[in-house]
């Protein structure tokens, strides 16, 4: 039970770090540069919201590392006790705790928990198929006037745009109790590349695996 505690509480941890560093982090680079330019800016409320900003800044990047060594050195201690290559330059999944890491001389993925030290080996027949899949919402823009019968007539245009969000790469894996798996992912871009790095590693480039959205 305290395992699950541990691996929910660093995947939200993981997941709110990148977009909190990010956003706070621009945040005190405006307010400093407002300072900068004006003197009048240099007050005791701006340096403190400036501090702030980079104190969230920092602590955040601080999460992100701290989960990134611990699947480092998870993954170090894997290959030192198993005898393989496994990479820790690209772990799927991170930066959540939970995450699958590759050994492609050896054709073999580990699923791992940094936060409880748990992995499991499998070949790469443990990897059924995969695809990207998102939340798919309608949006319609538009607007302007048209005249007709010596009146002004309102008259809507435009189109109906698709907006994609929540990305998730859906893995189908040989497992009875777990067959599926999904990993959240931060754009549709980063969701492809996941995609291709599977072809290519499992399938050595070949699409002999059907993958994307279905």
């Amino acid at each position: 039970m305290a395992g699950i505690a541990r691996t929910a509480g660093l995947a939200v941890f993981g997941s709110l770090a990148v977009p909190t560093a990010g956003f706070s982090g621009l945040v005190a680079l405006f307010l400093f540069g407002a300072m900068f330019i004006d003197k009048s800016a240099r007050c005791f409320t701006g340096f403190l919201y400036a501090g702030i900003a980079s104190a969230i800044c920092y602590f955040s990047i601080r999460i992100l590392i701290g989960i990134a060594k611990r699947a480092r050195l998870q993954v170090k201690a894997v290959n030192a006790k198993e005898g393989l290559q496994l990479s820790a330059k690209d772990l799927l999944g991170y930066p959540g705790p939970a995450y699958m890491v590759f050994d492609t001389k050896n054709r073999k993925l580990a699923v791992c928990n940094s936060a409880t030290g748990h992995y499991k080996i499998s070949d790469f027949t443990y990897l059924v198929s995969w695809r990207y899949e998102y939340t798919s919402t309608e949006k319609f823009q538009g607007s302007g006037y048209a005249v007709g019968n010596s009146r002004r007539v309102r008259s809507v245009r435009g189109n109906i745009q698709e907006e994609r969000s929540a990305f998730e790469l859906i893995l189908e894996v040989a497992d009875e109790d777990h067959p599926v798996m999904a990993f959240p992912m931060a754009t549709e871009n980063r969701a492809k590349t996941w995609c291709s790095k599977l072809n290519s590693m499992v399938n050595g480039g070949n699409p002999d695996i059907t993958y994307g959205r279905v």
